[in-house]
């Protein structure tokens, strides 16, 4: 078949310093970019290989990713290279060798200039600046960012792992806060519950003290004929004095058995308090590992290098 008149059989100049390709025909992305597999028009395309670096000190984030794509067809003067395509590509994808019968279409692009790609690296590098994005998710008081490629499920329980850490950091710190106090408290009811048993033992023995001596002082004179009225009287006053030392010795038992209500009580508050303290922290550390936001990462000019800007001859269909 002979050449259009916009094709030649010998492929057009290229400038020094590029690499001129071949696009093999069974690769799947030849339609993609809208060429057509077998096809022997070829029209030029750029294929671009980018070396990028996301850094970042917040979170010590350093992230290296290429960037492919391809710009087809190359109209105009200059190469848009905002139109191109990001296109998954190999060196497997090219060859050095022209279809048999091809037919190269004369393009208006100035590829034989080196301007022409010089302004295309340009252009890419300029693209990426303004739209590539690393895409994280921060958490401001635990101090971690999210790692490229992590779901936001793993982030989010990295952070409540974290904050659980943290939690139980101050868990013990509490406790040991709250041990001497306990302690404290502890003894002190220890210490009263000994009170309490000595003044009941007291009370106990006062009141057993005073019915035998009763007894004896009034029934026992009364009836024995032996003692004068004045003496029986006297044994009835010191058993009203017995029975006075007995009361005193029941409200003591009764001021003891208070007082180790009274400690308890104390330690009961204590515990409450600890309780209210872990059940607090347990609530701000939650907020803490839910104050998740996103973090956006961007490019410096200089963390983008553009490996490989190649023309590649890619099939069209036949006219």
């Amino acid at each position: 078949m002979a050449p259009a008149d916009d094709e030649t059989v010998s492929s057009p100049p290229v400038a020094d310093g590029v690499r001129v390709a071949h696009l093999r025909a069974d690769v799947p992305w030849c339609t993609t970019v809208g060429g057509s597999p077998g096809g022997r028009r070829l029209e030029p395309g750029l294929v671009a290989r980018v070396h990028l670096v996301f850094d970042e000190t917040v979170g010590d984030i350093r992230h290296e990713q290429e960037w492919e794509a391809v710009l087809f067809p190359l109209t105009g003067e200059h190469a848009d290279m905002e139109t191109a395509v990001a296109v998954d590509h190999d060196e497997r994808d090219l060859t050095d060798v022209a279809p048999e019968g091809a037919r190269f279409v004369i393009p208006d692009a100035r590829i034989a200039t080196k301007t022409y790609f010089a302004d295309a690296q340009k252009a890419l590098r300029e693209r990426l600046y303004r739209t590539e994005v690393l895409a994280l998710s921060q958490n401001r008081a635990l101090k971690v960012v999210s790692r490229p490629g992590e779901s936001a499920e793993d982030f989010r329980a990295r952070c409540e792992q974290l904050a659980d850490d943290a939690m139980d950091a101050e868990a013990d710190a509490l406790r040991r806060k709250y041990t001497t106090r306990i302690d404290r408290a502890t003894e002190a009811i220890a210490k009263a519950e000994d009170r309490l048993r000595e003044a009941e033992h007291d009370a106990a023995g006062r009141g057993q003290e005073e019915v035998f001596s009763g007894v004896g002082e009034v029934l026992g004179g009364l009836f024995g004929g032996r003692k004068s009225a004045r003496s029986i009287i006297g044994g009835i006053q010191r058993a009203g004095g017995k029975r006075r030392l007995r009361e005193k010795a029941q409200e003591r038992a009764r001021t003891a058995e208070n007082r180790v209500a009274d400690e308890q009580a104390e330690l009961e508050a204590i515990e409450d308090e600890l309780a209210e303290a872990l059940l607090d922290l347990e609530t701000e550390w939650a907020d803490t590992a839910a104050a998740i936001e996103p973090l956006e990462v961007r490019l410096e000019k200089t963390d983008i290098v553009v490996d490989d800007l190649i023309l590649v001859w890619i099939p069209v269909a036949d006219r």
